[in-house]
């Protein structure tokens, strides 16, 4: 696992102090950038909702269209502002996360986007997990009375340094993402996040440093400073965490920037020392990284929408994969049910003049899809309420 990170370099993360004029915002955002740039960083951290108050009441009024990409200046003002200062600082920027409207579904999402040295858009993430908590008598609050969730994992190729993994707040508490990222190289998970005056004493820094030992990777978690006045009181405390799960550099709730220096030896020698990446049991419980391969390819294929990796189960052989979910919670709508005991064999890639060709239905276990293209390697089996099975060729 050694050579993950390829060289050093400096991370910087932004706490940054946001109101409610989104254009004082981004200039204030830019300046932060600007500086942490001239500070030695090479890559640099926004928090969650940078732009906006945070609150379901402010994500429709702030929201932005940023698809078809690149959308114009007067659609995504935050967009552009995140591309030129990458491009004029000579940065990696993750944009910590902005409101996201899709005018032809009508949802909003909360959304990170990610940009090169060049201002080059090179990976997007929507906040997958929603923050629906009830603590009684403390704090209440329903993300998905307004958004919508994410459906993907987000792993980021920086060619310079390596790949990171990137996802936002409450998404750290689900610990496959990390995981997933970790098993397909990443060096380091970065999440933009708003914890608040109440759940971020109690797991704030616990859930960096419990995904930083689990993985034996740098993670990093960048909030909004703190704001008395404001409608939700965001905790502040944005840390970076080594692959030893120790705290590097901690803030407190105010504004500020916080630096830290990363060296891909620190990941080789806490892997050397605790060997857990040759000690895992796959032949006990799942990997989940071949899971969230075989959950990619069924969305590729136009059969799943979303399906979540508890559906499936690993066995060995490995690649045998059983899935507990009823079909029709996740088969496209023009789908046609088969009869028992039907095997479907699908390639790995759907010809692209023609995505949206449906299976048709038959009783015999050869090819549904009218159009295929070619064959890819390797098999995977997938069974469905124990008689449907699809066989997918990678």
């Amino acid at each position: 696992m050694a050579g993950l990170l390829k060289k050093p370099f400096k991370l910087a993360l932004i706490q940054l102090a946001s109101g409610g004029d989104k254009t004082v915002n981004l200039a204030h955002a830019r300046s932060k950038i600007v500086e942490a740039a001239k500070a030695g960083a090479s890559l640099v951290v926004l928090p969650e909702c940078f732009n906006s108050p945070y609150g379901c009441q402010y994500f429709p009024k702030y929201a932005e269209t940023i698809l078809p990409s690149p959308p114009s200046p007067e659609k995504s003002p935050s967009w552009h502002m995140l591309s030129s200062v990458a491009a004029e600082t000579k940065t990696y920027l993750i944009g910590g996360s902005i409101p996201e409207f899709v005018p032809e579904t009508k949802e909003y999402f909360n959304t990170s986007l990610v940009f090169s040295p060049t201002g080059k858009l090179v990976a997007t993430h929507r906040k997958t997990h929603l923050f629906d908590i009830d603590i009684p008598g403390k704090i209440k609050f329903k993300e998905s009375d307004v958004l919508t969730a994410g459906n993907k994992v987000t792993i980021v190729d920086l060619p310079e340094y390596g790949k990171i993994g990137l996802a936002i707040c409450y998404d750290v508490r689900f610990p496959e993402l990390a995981m997933i990222a970790a098993r397909k190289g990443a060096f380091m998970f970065v999440y933009p996040g708003a914890f608040n005056t109440t759940t971020g004493p109690m797991h704030w820094s616990l859930q960096a440093r419990a995904r930083a030992m689990d993985n034996q990777i740098y993670v990093a978690m960048c909030s909004p400073a703190r704001d008395m006045d404001a409608t939700y009181h965001a905790y502040g405390h944005s840390m970076v965490v080594n692959p030893n799960a120790e705290v590097v550099t901690e803030a407190d709730e105010h504004e500020v920037t916080v630096y830290a220096d990363l060296d891909g030896a620190k990941i080789e020698e806490t892997r050397k020392g605790i060997p857990i990446y040759t000690q895992r049991r796959f032949d006990v419980y799942p990997d989940s990284h071949h899971v969230n391969e075989i959950l990619a390819k069924l969305a590729d294929f136009g059969i799943a929408h979303t399906l979540e990796s508890s559906t499936f189960s690993l066995r060995k052989p490995v690649g045998f994969v059983f899935c507990r979910s009823s079909t029709t919670t996740f088969l496209s709508p023009n789908f046609q049910q088969p009869p028992p005991v039907h095997l479907l064999q699908i390639t790995a890639k759907m010809v692209k003049d023609n995505p949206k060709t449906q299976p048709k239905k038959t009783g015999a276990p050869k090819k549904t899809r009218s159009a295929i293209s070619d064959v890819v390697a390797r098999e995977y089996t997938i069974h469905l309420h124990k008689r449907v099975c699809f066989k997918i060729l990678k």
